[in-house]
């Protein structure tokens, strides 16, 4: 699925005009708040953007599936970083998986794997990078994550700005996830998967 820049402007602009009107609802200032609203439309989007990965891997080329779980593994570390899973009501073993040591224990072990995988093919898998990073893809991760700056920004210079703070951050999970999509679909491109073998097999 690809949107046009204006097309993602529209769609931030949408999204900001609705929760601004709700935010000076009375009552409604907590949309805003910790895990309330716009925090887990925030999650959403990291989830989409996990299970994008995830769909795409037994489709892709075998030798690229190593960066399609890559993707998948960066979408899940920014999930876990952004969800206060030991807050929610899921079973003991989620919560101590999802949180504190155990969470960083597992997402290092997975991490080390896939740079294990990826180092074998330095060339090849960076050449691939290469490719994306100067895509559309590449473009829509730099914007996503400037707003995620921005909302990091806000939140260290005062809390009065919290409303604000949400809003970059949704912006820039939402580019997260546009840039999933554009990434998956140059993946699955067929000139690219075997331009790709064929320079793994040389």
């Amino acid at each position: 699925m690809k949107l046009t820049p204006l097309q993602h402007i529209t769609v931030l602009y949408l999204l900001t005009i609705v929760f601004s009107y709700i935010a000076t609802v009375p009552g409604k200032q907590f949309i805003y708040h910790e895990n309330e609203l716009l925090e887990n439309i925030q999650a959403v989007f990291l989830l989409l953007s996990l299970a994008v990965f995830l769909v795409s891997i037994p489709r892709a080329e075998q030798s690229l599936r190593p960066l399609l779980f890559a993707g998948s593994l960066f979408f899940l570390t920014m999930f876990l970083r952004e969800v206060d899973i030991e807050d929610t009501t899921l079973p003991d073993i989620f919560i101590r998986m999802g949180s504190g040591h155990g969470r960083n224990i597992i997402l290092l072990s997975l991490w080390i794997a896939v740079f294990g995988i990826i180092l074998e093919h330095p060339t090849y898998y960076g050449r691939i990078l290469r490719h994306l990073l100067f895509s559309n893809a590449g473009a829509l991760y730099v914007i996503g994550g400037l707003f995620l700056l921005l909302g990091e920004y806000m939140d260290y210079q005062s809390r009065s700005l919290r409303f604000y703070e949400e809003l970059a951050e949704l912006a820039g999970f939402y580019f997260m996830f546009a840039a999933a999509l554009s990434t998956t679909d140059t993946l699955s491109n067929s000139l690219l998967q075997t331009a790709a073998t064929k320079s793994l097999k040389a």
